[in-house]
C-alpha cells in the first residue's frame, strides 16, 4: 500500500522538477540582473569602492563586472 502510494506520488511530483529548476534559475537571474542594473546606475561609486580594495583599473573593472553580471543572468535564464 505505502509502496504504491510512494510510486504514484513520485510520478506525480516528477512533473514539477523542471518547473522548480526554472523558478530557482529565475530568482537567481533576477538577483544578478538587479545587482548589475544598480551598478550601472552608479558606476562611479562602484568603481570608487573597487579602488578602496586596491583593484587595478577600477573603472574598467566596474564596467566589466556589471556587464558580466548581465550576461550571467541571461545565460542563467537560458539554461
Amino acid at each position: 500500500m505505502f509502496r504504491t502510494l510512494y510510486e504514484e506520488s513520485a510520478i506525480f511530483f516528477k512533473r514539477f522538477d523542471d518547473l522548480a529548476i526554472f523558478f530557482l534559475r529565475a530568482v537567481l537571474a533576477w538577483g544578478f540582473f538587479n545587482a548589475s542594473i544598480m551598478k550601472w546606475e552608479d558606476m562611479d561609486s562602484f568603481a570608487e569602492w573597487l579602488s578602496t580594495m586596491n583593484i587595478p583599473e577600477p573603472l574598467f573593472m566596474a564596467y566589466m563586472i556589471a556587464t558580466l553580471e548581465i550576461f550571467g543572468a541571461i545565460l542563467l535564464m537560458t539554461g
